[in-house]
C-alpha cells in the first residue's frame, strides 16, 4: 500500500490534519517526515492510519465524521483505554488525544490477530502451529487485505460501518486443525486476560465514560440483540417473520439473563479479531464500547466466536479454566454461574446473527457473510442443550435456520451478477 505525507493523505479534513501534526509532535514524531498508510477496519466507521518515520510507527484513529457519536466514541476510547491500562490490562497505550477533532495517536500493535494465529498459524514471531506452516501464503481469510495494513485498534461485530478490504478466495481452516491442547493453551491466555479485565477493570470504572449505554441490561438485550436478530437477520436477510410466541420467549430470556450480577467491566465484543498478538503477548483492542455488565457475556463472545468455531470439548475446558481463574479474585467466582453463562451465550449468538446480517447485507461487507452459517449452527447447537427446552419456540426455530439460511444464500449467489 502506498504511503503518503499528511498533506497528501485523503479523507482527512484540514482541522484533522492540524490535529494529526500536533499529536505526532507530542508522540515524538516529525510530522513533516512521517508517512501515513490507510488501514482497513472490520466493521468500523472510524478511519485508521499507520504513521511511520524511520524505524518507529504509531496508529492514528480518526472518528467517523458523518455520525453524531464520533467524538463521543473517541472520548470513550481515551477514557476507557486509560482506565484499563492503569488496571494492568493489556491494551494499546494512548500517546496523545485531540478533544476538538477526536483524533487519537496510539501504540501500533502490528498486524497479527488471534484469528490469524488460530486459522493460519501466524504470530508476530512467525508460525505458532507447525501443522499450519504451509498456509503462510494465504494472505487473508475470507476478508481480504494484506496483514501489514490491518489496524492496531479495530472494531467488532456490534459496530455498523464500512470495510475497505476485499474478499480473497481462501478456505478458512476450522480451529479443529489444531491439536486441542495447543488450542487450549492459546485460549487460556485469553481467558486469564479476560478475567482480569472484567474484575480489576470493573473497579473504579465510570458509566459516564461510555458513549452508548452505561450498563448491559434487559432493555439492550431486547433492542440490540434479540431485536437486532429479528429485524436484520430474520426480516432483513431471510425475509421471514418470527414464529408466534418468539417475542415472548425473548422477553423471558432477557429477564433471566439480566438477573446476573452486572458490576463488572463488559467489553461486549471480546473475540478473536479483537485480540492481537504483539511481542508474544495477547492485547485487547476495540474496548471503546465497554460498559458495566455480567461476567458470562464476554466469555461467550470468545468461546462461540464464529470466526474460529471452537469445538464443544474445547469450550467446556475453557469454561472450567475461567472458573479457576475467577476463583482467584475476591467475589469473582460467586458472580459466575453456568446457567447465566448459558443464557448470555444465547443473547450473544442472537446479536452476532443480527450484526453479521446487517453488515453483509445493508453495509455490503462480504467478509461477514462467510460467518453467518457457523453462527446459525452455533445457535442451533446451544439450544439443543437441556437448557434450551425452556424456550421451545426459539429452539425449534433455531433448528430450521441453518437450512433457511443456506437456501437464502444460494438464491443470493444465483442472483448476483
Amino acid at each position: 500500500m502506498r504511503s503518503l505525507s499528511i498533506d497528501l493523505a485523503v479523507n482527512i479534513t484540514a482541522p484533522e490534519r492540524c490535529a494529526v501534526a500536533k499529536l505526532l509532535l507530542e508522540a515524538g514524531f516529525d510530522p513533516r517526515k512521517a508517512e501515513l498508510s490507510l488501514l482497513a477496519g472490520d466493521g468500523s466507521e472510524r478511519r485508521f492510519y499507520r504513521a511511520e518515520h524511520k524505524q518507529h510507527s504509531l496508529v492514528l484513529i480518526l472518528p467517523n465524521r458523518s455520525a453524531e457519536h464520533g467524538l463521543a466514541e473517541s472520548r470513550s476510547t481515551r477514557l476507557i483505554g486509560g482506565h484499563l491500562r492503569r488496571s494492568g490490562v493489556q491494551v494499546p497505550e494512548i500517546f496523545a488525544y485531540d478533544s476538538e477533532t477526536g483524533v487519537i495517536a496510539c501504540e501500533d500493535l502490528g498486524a497479527v490477530l488471534l484469528h490469524d494465529e488460530i486459522t493460519i498459524g501466524v504470530t508476530d514471531h512467525g508460525t505458532s502451529c507447525p501443522e499450519l506452516a504451509n498456509l503462510q501464503d494465504c494472505k487473508r481469510l475470507q476478508g481480504g487485505g494484506d496483514a501489514r495494513h490491518r489496524p492496531a485498534m479495530g472494531t467488532g461485530v456490534h459496530e455498523q460501518a464500512d470495510n475497505t478490504a476485499d474478499s480473497v478466495p481462501c478456505d478458512r481452516l476450522p480451529a479443529g486443525e489444531w491439536p486441542d491442547e495447543r488450542l487450549i493453551a492459546v485460549y487460556e491466555e485469553a481467558v486469564v486476560l479476560l478475567a482480569r479485565m472484567q474484575v480489576v477493570g470493573g473497579k473504579g470504572f465510570q458509566a459516564e465514560w461510555c458513549w452508548q449505554t452505561g450498563i448491559y441490561d434487559r432493555r439492550l438485550m431486547l433492542s440490540r440483540e434479540s431485536g437486532y436478530f429479528l429485524e436484520s437477520f430474520c426480516r432483513g436477510l431471510l425475509g421471514i417473520d418470527a414464529p408466534p410466541g418468539l417475542a415472548e420467549e425473548f422477553v423471558e430470556l432477557a429477564e433471566l439473563a439480566s438477573a446476573a450480577p452486572a458490576g463488572f467491566f463488559l467489553h461486549r465484543d471480546f473475540q478473536s479479531r479483537n485480540l492481537m498478538r504483539h511481542n508474544g503477548v495477547l492485547r485487547v483492542i476495540d474496548f471503546q464500547g465497554g460498559r458495566f455488565g455480567p461476567l458470562g457475556y464476554d466469555l461467550a463472545s470468545l468461546l462461540i466466536d464464529p470466526y474460529v468455531s471452537l469445538s464443544t470439548q474445547v469450550q467446556e475446558r475453557l469454561v472450567q479454566k475461567y472458573n479457576e481463574v475467577l476463583a482467584g479474585y475476591p467475589g469473582g467466582g460467586a458472580a459466575f454461574t453456568i446457567e447465566s453463562y448459558y443464557l448470555l451465550s444465547i443473547q450473544r449468538n442472537l446479536q452476532i446473527l443480527g450484526a453479521f446480517a446487517f453488515l453483509s447485507g445493508v453495509r455490503r461487507k462480504p467478509f461477514f457473510r462467510a460467518f453467518l452459517a457457523p453462527a446459525a449452527l452455533s445457535l442451533h447447537r446451544i439450544l439443543q442443550e437441556p437448557g434450551g427446552r425452556r424456550f421451545p419456540v426459539l429452539r425449534a426455530f433455531a433448528g430450521e435456520l441453518p437450512g433457511i439460511l443456506d437456501d437464502r444464500l444460494q438464491i443470493d449467489d444465483f442472483q448476483s451478477p
